[in-house]
């Protein structure tokens, strides 16, 4: 029907691992969806809570990232690895990445950015960016509610009408 299951963001670990970041409650039914579309592949799906995220915005806390890690993406949507991490630009007014990794290394490297002063501001600020940036996130209250283009994921990069079996796949 070309409705939207799930916004998420595909992110390539380091080694040949994937993640997908959506909301906790679509992971199983985006999992059953994906499931149901492995044919003949070597391709093996689960769910899991072995990464864990962290986010880092702000001129502040980016330098200080910086300086504790090697390479940082530069432009949106690029991803970089460094000490077992996968390091992801995201779109925004102001610096901002997502770092994904183990809990050990994430939980250590937030008290090394807390302890260096450049501490975030929080969920609420995060999202505030997120909503700045004009990026959607559909949950379960409202899964199936849009077309692709009511989220404007075309203008986002997130919908091609140049590949796929039908316009917009």
């Amino acid at each position: 029907n070309g409705r939207v299951i799930a916004c998420a963001r595909f992110v390539g670990l380091p080694g040949p691992a994937y993640l997908l970041r959506l909301p906790r409650e679509l992971a199983a039914p985006v999992h059953e969806k994906l499931r149901g579309l492995v044919f003949r592949a070597k391709v093996a799906l689960a769910l899991g809570d072995a990464t864990s995220l962290l986010g880092v915005a702000g001129e502040a806390p980016g330098e200080a990232l910086s300086a504790l890690l090697p390479t940082l993406p530069e432009s949106p949507g690029e991803t970089a690895h460094a000490e077992g991490l996968a390091v992801v630009r995201v779109p925004g007014a102001r610096p901002r990445f997502e770092l994904y990794g183990e809990r050990a290394r994430i939980d250590a490297l937030a008290a090394e950015l807390r302890d260096g002063g450049a501490a975030g501001g929080g969920a609420a600020e995060w999202e505030a960016d997120e909503i700045e940036a004009g990026l959607p996130e559909v949950y379960a209250a409202n899964r199936e509610a849009f077309l692709p283009q009511m989220l404007n994921l075309d203008l986002l990069g997130g919908l091609s009408f140049k590949k796929g079996c039908f316009p917009g796949q």
